[in-house]
């Protein structure tokens, strides 16, 4: 064993003190015995006290090895508990740091998932925004087809429209182009300088959409000589150029009820028919079979039309007038 060992010391320094010990007392009762003359002792005497006294330091020894076995034992006791409570201790040790890993383990379990479920949505959103390019590149290119088609439509005929608000829907919706639209907010009559700036355009064809805002104000034989008039000034600045003139379109039920003077229109597009014979202007019915509800949103003021009908009351008038 190594002679740091705590346990040899002890024993080493126990040895040493009872050698000590030994000669010391062996010395004292030597030096009790008379000296004869001769320096001679006894032997018998010398043998009588040396038993004695062996026998009291055989029991002295005995007890002083007892009480250091004693404390010995108390020595190796406390540093057998010591070594146990640093072996819990270090066992403790190990067992937080294996909750420590399986944490940790567990944390990059979900950093995992975490991160395949990020790249999972990223190639989602990027599967889903290239079809939305896609869709939106498709759309353009439907949009560009359309407007070359009004573009040729237009080269191949110049045609304009002249009308009041409902009118204004038919470059709002990309029906026709905004040069090619004129319109006006109020009453048509107020408006003089659009049929100058059409006419200056010369025309092949010019279609003629008024009436409701003219009505609410006039009246109907009163805003139809406003119309009558109108037309014919533009006729007179544009004579080659051929007028067609549309019908007003019936207002829904719930704007009839607000303004019942809307209420007459039917009888207001038999005058504008008997207008045109008169001036051999061509009359244009843009309804085509639809209904007057299917004209207007249900949550629209029932005089403006949706964009959907726009789109289909411009198709109707396309058609009849040819262009």
């Amino acid at each position: 064993m190594s002679e740091n060992n705590p346990k040899n010391r002890i024993e080493i320094l126990t040895a040493c003190i009872l050698g000590l010990f030994l000669t010391t007392l062996i010395a004292f009762f030597v030096s009790r015995v008379p000296a004869r003359a001769d320096a001679t002792v006894d032997e018998s005497l010398l043998m009588e006290i040396s038993g004695k006294e062996a026998v009291d330091l055989q029991q002295a020894a005995s007890r002083i090895f007892s009480a250091e076995s004693s404390r010995q034992k108390r020595i190796q006791d406390s540093i057998d508990y010591s070594i146990s409570v640093e072996e819990s201790s270090y066992q403790a040790m190990l067992d937080s740091i294996a909750a420590a890993m399986n944490q940790l383990s567990s944390y990059m379990q979900s950093v995992k998932q975490s991160q395949y479920e990020e790249a999972s949505f990223s190639q989602s959103l990027s599967a889903a925004l290239k079809a939305s390019r896609e869709e939106e590149k498709q759309s353009s290119k439907a949009e560009a087809s359309r407007q070359a088609s009004i573009a040729a439509s237009i080269a191949a005929s110049n045609v304009v429209f002249i009308g009041d608000s409902r009118t204004y829907g038919l470059s709002f919706y990309d029906c026709w182009p905004r040069s090619h639209v004129f319109f006006t907010t109020g009453m048509i009559d107020y408006a003089p300088q659009m049929a100058t700036e059409a006419a200056a355009m010369a025309p092949e064809k010019v279609i003629f959409l008024n009436g409701v805002d003219d009505i609410l104000y006039f009246g109907y034989e009163q805003a139809l000589g406003h119309y009558e008039n109108y037309i014919a000034k533009f006729a007179a600045l544009s004579p080659e150029t051929k007028i067609y003139v549309g019908n007003v379109m019936p207002a829904a039920s719930w704007a009839i009820e607000r303004r019942p003077r809307l209420g007459g229109i039917e009888a207001y597009n038999q005058l504008i028919q008997e207008m045109c014979a008169r001036h051999g202007w061509t009359f244009v019915d843009g309804m085509g079979g639809f209904t007057i509800e299917a004209c207007y949103s249900l949550n629209g003021d029932g005089i403006h039309f949706s964009a959907a009908w726009t789109r289909t009351w411009f198709n109707n008038i396309r058609s009849i007038v040819g262009f």
